[in-house]
């Protein structure tokens, strides 16, 4: 059975992203100097904020059979077997990860391996983590 739980998204964070399309498009209108260099310039800019929107909102949490797959867009792909979680714990940590809330919890696996995620349902996909495996340690 799979089972796909999406990541909360911070308003902070969608803000985040809002400027940095924006702002230089803005920019862009005021002081470019000819019709052709606005639009290869929108372009890019564009461009760019499609592709971070789709590794922001294109977030996915998937547990599949007694795996656990962490995408982000079409750029990043974890995958971890649930039987090696052994811990999961509270995290408000900003560090870069496939979160899109800061608003996190870290998933500790193997014997030093960690990773931060926000599924917008914490409650359900902790849940359904330990249906699989029992033996995760819980500390929120």
């Amino acid at each position: 059975m799979k089972k796909v739980y999406k990541s909360e998204v911070d308003k902070f964070l969608f803000g985040i992203v809002i400027a940095i399309t924006f702002f230089p498009l803005i920019f862009l209108l005021y002081e470019s100097t000819s019709f052709s260099d606005t639009i290869i310039l929108a372009i890019i800019i564009l461009l760019s904020a499609l592709l971070l929107g789709n590794c922001i909102w294109g977030i996915r949490y998937i547990i599949d059979q007694k795996q656990l797959i962490i995408k982000a867009g079409f750029l990043y792909k974890v995958k971890i077997d649930i039987e090696t979680i052994r811990k999961i714990r509270k995290s408000n940590s900003i560090l870069s990860s496939p979160a899109a809330s800061f608003d996190r919890i870290e998933i500790l696996y193997n014997k030093y391996d960690d990773i931060l995620i926000s599924p917008k349902d914490r409650t359900v996909f902790i849940s359904d983590l330990l249906k699989i495996n029992p033996n995760i340690e819980i500390i929120l």
